[in-house]
């Protein structure tokens, strides 16, 4: 973010990755740019993965870790979980899911998402990628 004349803060520049984790974003960020544009950074990759919490419950149990709306664990940790459930065997590959909407007695109603197959092992790649990514760092949850 930059402060123009004017007072207004516009940002500068804003690279997909969305952090400053390469050195290319880390020169393209001490950029003066008048408005604000938008950079692919070719060194970088997605920070961030986006599930429903029951299927990052379920993504969680499914690689081996304990279930929990909120942690951290070690990238490299993580990235030997995600390898280990991309070897292709068939207890890797997870099935379709159908969705079911119902109500728990005296509580609230509950629909479920269909879920198509392969969604798990679809976002451990993704997950793989982030791991190498971020090296030695943490990859966190919540």
């Amino acid at each position: 973010m930059q402060r123009h004349e004017d007072g207004s803060l516009r940002c500068a520049f804003r690279c997909d990755c969305s952090q400053r984790w390469c050195d290319a974003c880390d020169v393209a960020w001490a950029k003066d740019e008048p408005s604000p544009e938008q950079y692919t950074c070719e060194n970088c990759t997605e920070t961030d993965i986006n599930m429903a919490n029951l299927n990052a419950l379920e993504w969680m149990t499914w690689v081996g870790l304990v279930a929990d709306y909120g942690g951290e664990i070690e990238a490299a940790k993580l990235a030997v979980l995600c390898r280990r459930r991309l070897w292709d065997e068939a207890r890797n590959h997870d099935p379709a899911r159908e969705g079911a909407e119902y109500k728990v007695p005296n509580g609230p109603r509950v629909i479920e998402c269909e879920r198509r197959p392969d969604y798990l092992r679809s976002q451990t790649e993704r997950m793989l990628k982030l791991c190498e990514k971020a090296g030695d760092r943490m990859i966190a949850w919540g």
